[in-house]
């Protein structure tokens, strides 16, 4: 997948409607997973009926099972990983010079440390060719290398059918919470006409700001302000020389509110591709 459409789904608020998608670069439709998920016949808005069948319907996102609803499973699987990620997890694996056929930290440079963090799932200190692959097949949305926590409580906060779902607002849905989700969300019904509209479940819109202090706190994985092309996820990694308009092989936080500036104002003027012109480069 292109940086376009990974910034195209970090601008899921800006373009988010009554639908249960949201607009991506052309051809590539991003899902709102929750309100798939409760929006029953598809026209957009949360009947009665539908707001007391919220719990049933909820219950089908908890792939694992384990009666929780994770940021991962808000999110569409993807079917593939595109060559730049197959490409990015054969370089890691050049690190394993013994031919152990695994990679630890010690193996890698300190710039690509938070590759390591990001993948190494099973916490078990090793990387595999096989865990690379699979991490990358997982990157829907930024979601690993800073703060994971804070990334989901972010993501909620943002959609408010999860904020009103989430009482504790610690970025999932517990049992209880998932159990309660029709008295939950009937507090979003402002008019009291026994449903939710459009307008009641529209998501938040974030700043060019926000969306740059977040993606900096995703994949700044050694905390120095920037992100290199190790640090990047594999689908940023097509376009990163557009958003870095200094050339100097990192990404900065100037750079990315630029960029998200940018994409703000082509969505605003009805560009469908939010990215095809690099900032700064009329």
């Amino acid at each position: 997948m292109k940086w376009t459409n990974y910034v195209s789904a970090l601008l899921l608020v800006a373009c988010a409607g009554a639908s249960a998608t949201w607009a991506q670069a052309p051809g590539v439709v991003q899902r709102r997973m929750v309100l798939e998920a409760l929006d029953l016949d598809r026209d957009g808005e949360i009947s009665a009926t539908e707001i007391e069948q919220a719990s049933l319907s909820l219950r089908q996102l908890d792939r694992d099972q384990d009666g929780r609803i994770l940021l991962a499973e808000l999110m569409a699987p993807r079917a593939d990983s595109s060559p730049a990620e197959n490409e990015l997890a054969h370089q890691v694996m050049s690190f394993d010079k013994q031919g152990k056929g695994y990679v630890v930290a010690e193996d890698l440079p300190a710039r690509m440390r938070g590759i390591f963090e990001r993948a190494d799932r099973n916490h078990d200190g090793k990387l595999t060719l096989q865990e690379l692959q699979a991490a990358g097949s997982h990157q829907n949305a930024p979601a690993g290398g800073g703060n994971a926590r804070q990334s989901a409580v972010e993501f909620f906060r943002r959609d408010p059918l999860l904020m009103a779902i989430d009482l504790n607002h610690d970025g999932e849905l517990s049992q209880e919470e998932i159990a309660h989700a029709a008295e939950s969300l009937r507090t979003l019904d402002k008019n009291h006409d026994g449903k939710l509209t459009a307008d009641e479940i529209r998501q938040h819109q974030m700043t060019p700001e926000e969306r740059a202090h977040h993606v900096m706190g995703e994949f700044d994985g050694d905390g120095d302000g920037k992100i290199s092309r190790a640090e990047s996820p594999a689908r940023m990694l097509n376009d990163f020389a557009q958003i870095d308009t200094n050339g100097d092989g990192y990404l900065d936080l100037q750079e990315m509110i630029a960029f998200f500036a940018h994409a703000n104002a082509n969505a605003k003027n009805g560009e469908g591709n939010t990215a095809s012109r690099p900032v700064g480069k009329e």
